[in-house]
């Protein structure tokens, strides 16, 4: 039973690999090998239903969303991926919020999540908490631009223009491009 996890969790991180190369129907294979494994497979039942998400198949998606909830709910990352999930579908913009929060309540340091909730707090016009959620993430992450540039954002539309430049900055010197 235990080899039977590690193939799992090396299929699982071959089809991580192919999603990165941009070929699903490879990842797509990987992660079903996963599940040949190991049914319950949480990783691989999240990867799948992210993998159905990007094809646009709703539907499919919720089933492995739901089947990996039903073995663990406490998993941070499925959490946050089925916030992901979530958002691309207009009306789901509160769960998809509540999925983020509970990441971060399982995953204080997921810096994923925390972007992301400071993107929905900006898009509310809660500047001060989105940038509370944008410093956590860069505690996490000092050196990610993506995070500098959304605090400055904040920083920006907090009024405070000298923290918001001196962020862009920081940002500028950090991209590689």
């Amino acid at each position: 039973a235990d080899s039977m996890y590690k193939w799992s969790r090396n299929y699982n991180l071959l089809g991580l690999l192919y999603e990165k190369l941009n070929r699903p129907k490879e990842a797509e294979m990987y992660y079903l090998r996963a599940l040949e494994c190991e049914e319950n497979d949480v990783y691989g039942l999240m990867n799948l239903a992210v993998i159905y998400s990007s094809k646009g198949d709703f539907e499919k998606a919720k089933e492995f969303f739901r089947k990996a909830f039903s073995i663990d709910s406490s998993n941070a990352d499925l959490h946050y991926n089925y916030g992901v999930f979530l958002s691309k579908y207009p009306g789901n913009e509160l769960l998809a919020e509540k999925s983020y929060w509970k990441c971060i309540q399982l995953n204080p340091a997921h810096r994923k999540a925390l972007n992301n909730m400071g993107v929905i707090m900006m898009r509310k016009g809660k500047y001060a908490e989105a940038a509370g959620y944008f410093s956590n993430a860069l505690r996490i992450e000092p050196s990610n631009p993506e995070l500098m540039v959304n605090l400055a954002v904040a920083e920006l539309e907090l009024d405070k223009r000298a923290e918001a430049a001196a962020l862009l900055d920081q940002a500028l010197a950090a991209s590689p491009n």
